[in-house]
Parts: structure tokens; C-alpha cells; sequence
């Protein structure tokens, strides 16, 4: 009898909300007090204040989902797993249509790992690209992984706008693999693993321009 093995492998997305609940330019509030003279002068008098300027730009991620792939055949290639590999997500900002830049950061480096990974066991690296529909146009705003931008780099495009304004609760993301935006993982390499579960973690920050 032929014995088969399986294989989950899931990667966890982790929603940061309000990633910047705001900027503030002039960072130290009331670090100088305004001064006054206490005694007058004799030619002159001197005192001074401060000006500071407060930013109040929030943002709101919203929309991820978990991605999890299978394969139940020992002998397949971890490209071949099957599952959706795409995790919606949306941005609100203080008004619709603002620019932002992204962000993705990976616990593992980019690798999917199993609890025995320490112990020499083989680990499966992928690419993460994060991909923006304008008008029915798929086009890739950045991808990460091996080769490409590395854990927690940052990445500004036009096509980055917030999808609605902060206070427009509830926050309803209705992006898809092909609409709107959304984060694509692809596993790379032909290798075969060991059945098991192979997971990671990805962290998506997302900051007003």
C-alpha cells in the first residue's frame, strides 16, 4: 500500500491598525516655553516663544487574511500546492485617494518553517508581491524575498492611494486578486519537503506620504 504524506503550509499576515496614528513635525511639544522677562532692561527688553506645528495624519490597514496552502502528494514540488495565494487588503487615510508607501517585514527572512527547521530540516522560501488594479491593469508595486527588496524595506507608488477616508466606518475592503489591491505569494524552487506545517509570519506597515 502506498503511504502519502501531507503538507499544510500557511502564511500569517499580521494587521497592524493605525500603523501611524500620526506625524508630528516639531517633535518636541512645548519642549521650549515661552520666556519673559522678569526685570526690566535699561536700552532694551527680551523674551522669546515657541511655534510648533501639529500633523494630525492618520492611517488604517484593514482587509488581510490568512493564506494557507496544501499539498497531500509526498512527491510534488511545493509550487505545485494548492490554495488561494492572494490576501486582499485596503487603506484609509484622513481623506480618500491620499498616497502612502508599504512595508513588508518577514519573521522567517522569507522562508516557510516547521518547528523541526533548528534541527536541520529544509525550509520553503517565497516571494511576496504586492500588486495594485487600476481600470482593470494588474500592475506590481514591489516584491520581497530573495533577490528583491529585503524584510522591512519600504516602497512608494502611484498607484498606492487610499482606498477610503478614515471615520467612513465600517471599513469594507473590497479588493480581490484582480481588482483593487492585494499581496500575492508564490513559493519558489522545485524542492520536496517532508510532510508537516510550514509557516510565517508577515508584518505589512503601511505610512502616509
Amino acid at each position: 500500500m502506498k503511504l502519502f504524506s501531507c503538507s499544510s503550509i500557511r502564511f500569517v499576515p499580521k494587521v497592524l491598525i493605525g500603523i501611524v496614528a500620526s506625524l508630528i513635525t516639531g517633535m518636541a511639544l512645548n519642549a521650549l516655553a515661552a520666556v519673559n522677562p522678569t526685570e526690566p532692561g535699561i536700552s532694551n527688553s527680551e523674551g522669546s516663544f515657541t511655534i510648533t506645528y501639529f500633523n494630525g495624519t492618520k492611517i488604517l490597514l484593514y482587509g488581510l487574511k490568512d493564506i494557507t496552502l496544501t499539498s497531500d502528494a509526498a512527491d510534488s514540488p511545493v509550487t505545485s500546492a494548492q490554495g488561494e495565494h492572494v490576501t486582499p487588503f485596503c487603506v484609509a487615510e484622513t481623506a480618500e485617494s491620499l498616497p502612502y508607501q508599504i512595508s513588508l517585514a518577514s519573521a522567517n527572512n522569507f522562508e516557510l518553517k516547521t518547528t523541526s527547521s533548528l534541527l536541520g530540516a529544509p525550509t520553503i522560501p517565497y516571494l511576496v508581491t504586492v500588486q495594485s488594479s487600476n481600470s482593470g491593469t494588474l500592475n506590481s508595486v514591489g516584491v520581497w524575498g530573495a533577490g528583491e527588496h529585503a524584510s522591512g524595506v519600504f516602497v512608494k507608488n502611484d498607484n498606492l492611494l487610499a482606498d477610503s477616508a478614515i471615520g467612513s466606518a465600517p471599513y469594507i475592503c473590497n479588493s480581490s486578486a484582480t481588482e483593487g489591491r492585494s499581496i500575492k505569494v508564490g513559493l519558489t524552487g522545485d524542492a520536496k519537503v517532508p510532510a508537516g506545517v510550514y509557516s510565517d509570519t508577515v508584518t505589512v506597515v503601511v505610512s502616509p506620504i
